[in-house]
């Protein structure tokens, strides 16, 4: 049995391009984040993205946004935060509108959201 030895040299660039992806987003040049509450993601396994209200363009549809986070939780206390660049949502929205995973939401119903399996962002 050999002994462990640390490979950090070899990681050390793919580490690296994940703080700096992380600095960007955080940092006071970094993209324009979407930042939306998800009570139920954490129940369903869905995020709602939603796209249309009151029979007009809105949310991922219109978005300005570089990235949009999901701030998501479990028994309102524990929080986590999904970040997915703007344009992969728009293509797992796509995606999901085509198998008509559409609901409506808000206020009097007048919300249309597609709703994206969380797991479906890590593939």
């Amino acid at each position: 049995m050999s002994a462990w030895e640390p490979k950090w040299d070899i990681d050390f660039e793919y580490g690296r391009k994940g703080e700096q992806l992380v600095e960007r987003l955080l940092g006071e040049a970094g993209p324009k984040v979407e930042v939306k509450h998800d009570s139920m993601a954490a129940s369903t396994g869905n995020l709602a993205v939603e796209f249309e209200c009151n029979g007009k363009p809105s949310g991922i549809s219109i978005t300005g946004a570089g990235w949009w986070a999901f701030v998501v939780g479990g028994k309102g206390e524990d929080k986590i935060v999904i970040l997915a660049e703007t344009q992969r949502l728009k293509d797992l929205c796509r995606r999901h509108y085509k198998e008509e995973n559409i609901k409506r939401a808000g206020d009097n119903q007048q919300t249309r959201v597609i709703l994206v399996p969380v797991c479906s962002i890590l593939h």
